[in-house]
């Protein structure tokens, strides 16, 4: 499977992402059993939504990633396929379609957006470039197994990796951050690992691209980094807990066990997205405790929260992991299904909520966050 790499050549040049310490510290108050929700105007000065276009080349069963670059909305379903919509909600294209054959995929883990489009297909181990307007350009085979992927600069990528399946290559053991050159070849590693992989799943959400802004978080970590220019990790925000939370004691996988099954006062995180200015994150502690909280670096305050309070209307919460940070606007995807039950809602938010049949594509809130 490997035959065309010099695997001594891969790990030739691996030096070790250094940290720079320029963050935050963000307190995380004590997690209780309490019912919080606060009027969406606590957050954000104004919602508007766009409805993503449904038609017969375009139905989207669940969102796996959703990102806008250049004011261009992308969605990823990994049972189907990568599309693309305008910043109106109209579709555009579908990119690549699902297949083994060149330019094709068999299943679309991650993508990315520069100057073109980059889909990873994990099951065959290739990444596939598209120009914009979807026509596939190559086919780069990629010798290990990854679950998100990015371009720091024209020269570089960056991989968030699975470890255990990539045990041909000794030395990236234990890291899960990775940035190569175009060809692959591994420069640097960051955010060792200290867990058994069998007990603890990577999040596939845990690497976010933000308008140059690449954020990485693990979910038993306090620590939320962004990836600088040169490739080195900038250690924003430092979580400080005031719950009990056992990292010192998780040293591998029975610990994690015994830890898991008999504690509940656990924390850790679910869902995170963040750039130098906002933190957004779902909490979970123990197995049951759900709660939501934001950060602004502007104010310095967090707040903790169940659910956004639309008032005399309904109330609900994010979806982190179909969501992200575009220009100032926090961007959801909603269910259709829920959103045509709750017309009542324009009067809080702009946008057109006539035209919204239930089993339609999902709709796009944009809140435009508070400074």
């Amino acid at each position: 499977m490997f035959a065309d790499f010099d695997l001594d050549a891969v790990n030739a040049n691996i030096t070790q992402m250094d940290v720079i310490n320029q963050s935050e510290v963000i307190n995380i108050p004590k997690i209780t059993n309490d019912d919080l929700e606060i009027n969406y105007h606590q957050l954000f000065d104004t919602a508007f939504i766009v409805q993503l276009e449904t038609s017969d080349s375009c139905l989207i069963g669940s969102i796996s990633k959703m990102s806008l670059f250049n004011d261009t909305v992308y969605v990823l379903d990994k049972k189907q396929s990568l599309f693309m919509f305008a910043p109106n909600g109209k579709f555009i294209r579908e990119i690549g379609n699902r297949g083994q054959g060149p330019g094709e995929y068999a299943e679309p883990m991650d993508y990315f957006v520069d100057d073109n489009i980059y889909i990873l297909d994990n099951i065959q181990k290739k990444i596939s470039v598209y120009n914009k307007n979807g026509v596939w350009i190559s086919d780069k085979i990629v010798p290990f197994m990854s679950f998100q992927i990015g371009k720091l600069n024209s020269n570089t990528f960056v991989f968030r990796a699975f470890n255990n399946y990539n045990l041909h290559i000794p030395k990236l053991d234990n890291y899960c951050l990775w940035t190569t050159d175009t060809n692959f070849c591994i420069q640097k590693i960051g955010i060792k690992y200290m867990y058994d992989a069998n007990s603890f799943t990577f999040d596939d959400n845990g690497m976010r691209f933000d308008n140059d802004c690449i954020s990485v978080y693990e979910k038993f970590s306090d620590s939320l980094y962004l990836i600088t220019n040169n490739a080195n990790l900038k250690c924003r925000y430092v979580l400080q807990f005031n719950d009990n939370r056992y990292l010192n004691e998780i040293k591998n996988s029975d610990d994690a066990h015994r830890i898991f099954n008999t504690q509940t006062d656990y924390l850790q995180i679910m869902n995170c997205i963040f750039n130098e200015n906002y933190v957004l994150m779902q909490l979970v502690k123990g197995h049951n405790i759900f709660k939501w909280l934001f950060y602004s670096s502007y104010t310095k305050q967090t707040v903790l929260f169940d659910a956004i309070s639309f008032p005399k209307v309904c109330s609900f919460a994010p979806i982190l992991r179909s969501s992200c940070l575009y220009n100032g606007y926090l961007v959801t995807c909603e269910d259709a299904d829920f959103i045509s039950k709750c017309t009542n809602i324009s009067q809080y938010v702009g946008g057109d909520f006539n035209n919204i049949k239930e089993d339609d594509n999902p709709i796009l809130f944009f809140y435009k966050l508070k400074k």
